[in-house]
């Protein structure tokens, strides 16, 4: 695991770790949550106690927040409106896709997928693909 992916793992944040290990025992390949609360970037610290520059979702039911890159900030402004405290009482889905990214391939990511179903056109490369693309990956 890369070091970037590393300092997010365990604890207070939510990790794709974490949905493949549920997904694995309901079922399923998705879930949903409602956002509590959006978090300000550098009001939390990761596991090296640095600041999380980052904007993190705080959602209902989960002690986790999910920390949020610039993939899925962009989707939830394109469906959810720029207005971030309006995002508060939004139920979003989760789904975990897998990318070639930090030097790795087949990267297990959480990715916020767009209510309507459709990725904005310049997102799609970022969301990553269903399954693993390469062998001897998870």
């Amino acid at each position: 695991m890369s070091e970037e992916r590393d300092k997010y793992t365990g604890g207070q944040f939510l990790h794709s770790d974490d949905l493949l290990a549920a997904f694995k025992s309901t079922g399923k390949r998705a879930t949903t949550a409602t956002i509590r609360e959006v978090i300000p970037g550098g009001t939390l610290t990761d596991s090296r106690k640095q600041r999380v520059e980052e904007k993190c979702l705080a959602f209902e039911k989960s002690s986790k927040v999910l920390v949020l890159n610039t993939t899925n900030h962009r989707i939830l402004r394109m469906n959810l409106g720029v207005k971030e405290d309006e995002w508060v009482g939004s139920a979003v889905m989760l789904v975990v896709r897998w990318l070639d990214c930090f030097g790795e391939k087949d990267v297990p990511a959480i990715r916020v997928w767009p209510d309507d179903g459709r990725l904005p056109f310049g997102l799609r490369k970022h969301f990553g693909s269903e399954e693993p693309k390469h062998e001897n990956t998870q």
